[in-house]
């Protein structure tokens, strides 16, 4: 049986992540960020949809894959009194994921020579929803919303 990793592992993982994303707006704001030519301002705007729509999705599923997994747990905890420590690890990792995948869009966007508040708005957003979704293991190591 898998074991749960320990609560720091959870916490290294979520800091080099947040760091990522802060890597990512300084490269933006540093003055790599491209700029458009006349003609590219078009394609910039629907990659700019495009990518919003699917970070606007990444985050939605963020922030429920967590609580997916902890019914999903607390239904099995009932039937087989057994639990999968496991499941709350992956269930970090690819909420983080998600998460900082929508930064990466904000500094595809600045490369691209998008508008400042397009790519700034996604790398906010991700930065706020990594706050959000931090590590919080109580004692019994349930998985929270948060």
């Amino acid at each position: 049986m898998l074991r749960q990793p320990p609560e720091k592992v959870y916490w290294i993982i979520w800091a080099a992540l947040f760091s990522a994303i802060a890597v990512y707006a300084l490269l933006a704001f540093s003055g790599v960020a491209g700029t458009p030519e006349s003609s590219d301002a078009s394609q910039i705007e629907i990659l700019a949809k495009i990518l919003g729509g699917i970070a606007a999705l990444n985050l939605l599923i963020a922030f429920s894959v967590r609580r997916w997994v902890s019914n999903r747990d607390a239904i099995a905890e009932e039937v087989s009194l057994s639990r999968s420590s496991f499941s709350s690890f992956a269930a970090h990792m690819v909420s983080w994921a998600l998460t900082e995948s929508v930064a990466l869009f904000g500094l595809i966007l600045a490369l691209r020579g998008a508008p400042r508040e397009w790519w700034l708005l996604l790398m906010a957003g991700s930065a706020v929803a990594m706050l959000l979704l931090r590590p919080h293991l109580p004692e019994d190591r349930e998985i929270s919303p948060r």
